[in-house]
């Protein structure tokens, strides 16, 4: 009898093994396709997390190029997309990328696997942004979209759904909040910069001054002397940022990944891309 129980529980495992991988780690599938220029792109979304669903640990993305024009696909045919795909990200990500591709007669299959887990958090926010497995799942159940598109810890066949935008547009809003995050905390150091200045000249505020902004810091030059603002993370590429004695305003678009940066009348920032 413990034989047979023994026999019936191997059995079950290597059903399980053999059907879903028999793990508890927590996975998202998203696919939709997209369509413009006599190109169809299809992609296969695999978001795979920890067993708590607290990290994700990679993602892999299978995408399918179809083409209406023989000539397109003849065109792309003699592109390395691999390496157009790893080039076009930010320096340094190549260690963090698998990809390959392969031509067929009227398609072109690319296969990427980004291994997330080991990049850092400034990383990530460049790529799909850093979330838990529940935070995506909340992210998802209160978007506004017409279909469906993900399927959370199913073994299930999903159908591709027509969706522009995909799960980057799902998550735009998660990115752009990050980075309007990220301005509020220049304008506080720009905001404590004043208090440091009126300490230095005995509470005197001479005049304006702004700090242009290069992507390495955000300085300006005061009596002939370059002063930075104490930026710990985040630099915008570009814009300027004017500290007056009536506080921190952005009189040039900061722009931070991609994100142009504004602040209205009420001091209130928004990042669009």
């Amino acid at each position: 009898m413990v034989f047979m129980k023994k026999m019936l529980f191997l059995v079950s495992l290597l059903i399980c093994l053999f059907l879903s991988g028999c793990d508890n780690k927590q996975k998202i599938e998203c696919a939709y396709y997209e369509e413009n220029d006599g190109k169809k792109i299809t992609y296969d979304y695999f978001l795979n997390f920890d067993d708590n669903g607290n990290i994700l640990k990679n993602i892999e993305v299978f995408s399918t190029y179809e083409f209406q024009n023989e000539m397109d696909l003849d065109r792309y045919s003699d592109i390395d997309i691999c390496n157009m795909i790893i080039s076009d990200t930010v320096d340094n990500y190549n260690k963090f990328i698998i990809c390959d591709s392969k031509n067929y007669d009227d398609k072109i299959n690319v296969n990427i696997k980004y291994d997330y887990e080991k990049m850092n958090d400034e990383q990530k926010k460049l790529l799909l942004g850093n979330f838990t497995y529940d935070e995506f799942k909340e992210k998802y159940k209160n978007n506004k979209l017409d279909k469906d598109i993900c399927l959370f810890d199913s073994n299930k066949d999903i159908t591709p759904t027509l969706y522009n935008d995909g799960i980057l547009g799902l998550l735009a809003d998660y990115n752009k909040k990050l980075i309007e995050k990220d301005v509020y905390k220049i304008i506080e150091i720009a905001e404590n910069y004043i208090v440091d200045y009126l300490l230095r000249n005995n509470g005197k505020w001479d005049s304006n001054i702004v700090f242009t902004c290069n992507g390495k810091k955000c300085s300006t030059i005061i009596d002939g002397e370059k002063e930075n603002l104490n930026l710990k993370s985040v630099v915008p590429t570009s814009g300027e940022i004017l500290v007056s004695s009536q506080g921190v305003k952005i009189t040039k678009p900061l722009i931070i990944k991609g994100y142009e940066c504004t602040m209205n009348d009420d001091d209130e920032v928004e990042c669009l891309k």
